[in-house]
């Protein structure tokens, strides 16, 4: 469950419809911002890896990982600092 998950990124995740397997890449992607080299590191194919994250791009209204990167940074830092909730912060 996404209870497991580091708090804000499951806030996250919950804020825009994200699957587990959609969070773990994102999280992992924040770190690596390859999606390849990112996909090996937790043992899925390239082409799940960009599946997932066509998936996440249309959940999220961005397209490209330089609008999703800050996106997810922002979001969660900012959930993490002040403890405000994610929920005013869906992309119009």
């Amino acid at each position: 469950p996404l209870e497991e998950v580091h708090l804000p990124c499951a806030a996250f995740a919950r804020l825009y419809g994200l699957t587990r397997a959609e969070l773990r890449l994102l999280t992992s992607i924040s770190l690596t911002h390859d999606a390849d080299k990112t996909a090996a590191e937790i043992g899925i194919r390239k082409s799940t890896a960009k599946t997932h994250l066509s998936h996440i791009y249309a959940k999220t209204a961005t397209s490209k990982l330089a609008d999703l990167l800050p996106l997810f940074a922002h979001s969660v830092l900012r959930h993490e600092l002040t403890g405000e909730p994610l929920d005013d912060e869906v992309a119009s």
